[in-house]
């Protein structure tokens, strides 16, 4: 009886949050930090995916030949890479994880962090390598909201580099997600003092403009750190207005067997959809393209 009644407690809790999803965000990328071969790395970030049960999961900086590991072990999401999931390139990606019993795919694509972000593999602004945006526009299959997500790797070398990044995806943002719920993850190897940072989360629009989620987050779980706190933040995930973040949590650095499987610590939030929007606060500026 008791077991009855605790099933029935649990399918009502799950029936009554159509609305809640957790999203995990993950940066493979060394930049420069020596980290373990991937034969080591890929179980542990699949076994922390899985430990974790997120119903998004977003990686950056992952080589076109991994890609379809994560494929191939993780069945039950579907893995995008941008337009064409097939890319012959030997920069890496940015690849978008989504539940596919949870979530339906509207569309995909993907665009460059440069002055001619269509064009494939460009970089303009003191970069090494192309970096990419990956976004997809998902509809909840629980409950019917449509949303879209952002997944970005920005320049770690150049802080000039950094603000153009910013300006750009907030442009793309405001073209191809308009009026609509907006999820932005990334490795963006940036301070929150940074202009870089101050101009991606500007507050451009009461509903539209982009929140740190571990600002606006009810409750809050920090990584353990000897050190104190990093002066650099390069996992972020932020939101709009449409949605409200119940929870953050900032992992350690994954290692294993002493060594690191990621460059920068895991970032999880579980969120919400909002039926009334949130309000943002505070001084309103110009949005950041109409400057330029």
């Amino acid at each position: 009886m008791n077991k009855l009644l605790i099933g029935i407690f649990v399918l009502l809790t799950a029936c009554s949050n159509p609305g809640q999803f957790k999203v995990l965000s993950i940066s493979a990328s060394s930049n420069g930090i020596a980290i373990a071969d991937w034969e080591l790395c890929f179980p542990g970030i699949i076994k922390f995916i899985e430990d974790q049960n997120s119903d998004i999961v977003t990686l950056q900086a992952i080589k076109p030949q991994y890609v379809k590991d994560f494929r191939t072990v993780l069945g039950a999401y579907s893995v995008v890479t941008g337009e064409n999931d097939e890319d012959d390139t030997e920069f890496t990606m940015n690849p978008v994880l989504f539940r596919s019993d949870r979530f339906t795919l509207l569309s995909k694509s993907k665009f460059w962090l440069s002055d001619t972000p269509e064009v494939p593999e460009s970089f303009t602004w003191g970069g090494n390598e192309p970096r990419t945006v990956s976004w997809v526009k998902l509809q909840s299959i629980r409950s019917g909201h449509i949303f879209y997500v952002f997944n970005a790797h920005f320049c770690h070398l150049d802080e000039s580099a950094r603000v153009k990044s910013s300006i750009l995806l907030l442009t793309k943002i405001h073209n191809i997600a308009g009026n609509a719920p907006v999820i932005v993850t990334g490795c963006f190897n940036m301070s929150e003092t940074s202009a870089s940072y101050q101009i991606l989360t500007s507050n451009w629009d009461r509903y539209l403009s982009l929140e740190n989620c571990s600002h606006t987050a009810t409750r809050k779980i920090a990584r353990k750190n000897a050190n104190g706190l990093d002066e650099i933040t390069p996992g972020i995930i932020l939101s709009n207005g449409y949605l409200q973040t119940l929870k953050h949590v900032s992992y350690n650095t994954l290692s294993a067997n002493g060594e690191k499987l990621t460059a920068h610590e895991p970032v999880m939030v579980k969120m919400r959809f909002l039926f009334e929007r949130r309000t943002r606060q505070g001084t309103m500026v110009v949005p950041p393209w109409l400057t330029q």
